[in-house]
């Protein structure tokens, strides 16, 4: 029985075989969040009061932090995604979306 279980788990495809690096998949996942952030850092932006007002309901900063956050995070997370998309400064790029996705996750749990 678990002579089967293996053999198919053995046959299941891996991303190498489709042709696929550990490089190619992490370009692939880096403009997928680049777009990502540029498409909901244009919405923030067009939507600037909804964007005060949601950052607040989070409850996760002091309410002196509340607006200037808001200001800054739509031209943020844009420069975050052209910074992404570019592949400039890419490993500071990188971290500094981990540290924002991880404020938003931390927000979210609160």
């Amino acid at each position: 029985m678990s002579y089967c279980i293996l053999s198919t788990l053995a046959s299941v495809p891996t991303a190498e075989s489709y042709g696929l690096t550990g490089h190619t998949i992490q370009i692939v996942a880096s403009q997928i969040l680049a777009a990502i952030f540029i498409i909901f850092g244009t919405f923030k932006l067009l939507a600037r009061p909804k964007t005060v007002a949601a950052v607040a309901r989070y409850r996760f900063l002091p309410r002196a932090c509340i607006k200037p956050v808001a200001r800054l995070l739509p031209e943020t997370e844009i420069a975050l995604g052209v910074l992404l998309t570019t592949g400039a400064f890419q490993s500071g790029a990188m971290l500094t979306a981990l540290a924002l996705l991880l404020a938003f996750a931390t927000a979210q749990i609160r």
